[in-house]
C-alpha cells in the first residue's frame, strides 16, 4: 500500500528482496536469461504448463476453486504427456535395476 500510495519506484534489488521479482540480471545478460527461461519452460509438457497458468489466473482473479482444480487435474492425470512421462520413468527405473 506503502508503494502505491506513495508513488515509490523500487529499483531491481529491492524488489527481489521483497519477493516481487524472481531474479535480477545484468543489462547484458538479459537476452540470455529470457532465453534460457524459455528453454526451461519448454522442456515441460505443454499441457501441464498450460493447466498451471490456467489456475495461476484463475486464483489471481478469484474464480480457482475445487471443481477447477479437480478438472484440471484429470485432464493433466489422462494426457498422454504424463502417461508418455511414465513409461519412460518406469523404463529408465527398469534399467537401472538390472545394472
Amino acid at each position: 500500500m506503502e508503494w502505491i500510495l506513495t508513488s515509490r519506484l523500487l529499483d531491481a534489488h529491492e524488489a527481489a528482496s521483497y519477493g516481487l521479482i524472481n531474479k535480477v540480471v545484468d543489462d547484458g545478460q538479459v537476452v540470455e536469461a529470457a532465453r534460457s527461461l524459455m528453454a526451461e519452460l519448454g522442456a515441460q509438457p505443454r499441457l501441464a504448463v498450460r493447466l498451471a497458468k490456467i489456475m495461476v489466473n484463475a486464483a489471481a482473479r478469484g474464480e480457482a476453486g475445487p471443481e477447477l482444480e479437480r478438472l484440471a487435474y484429470t485432464l493433466a492425470f489422462h494426457s498422454p504427456e504424463r502417461s508418455e512421462r511414465m513409461h519412460r520413468f518406469l523404463d529408465q527405473r527398469s534399467k537401472g535395476s538390472t545394472s
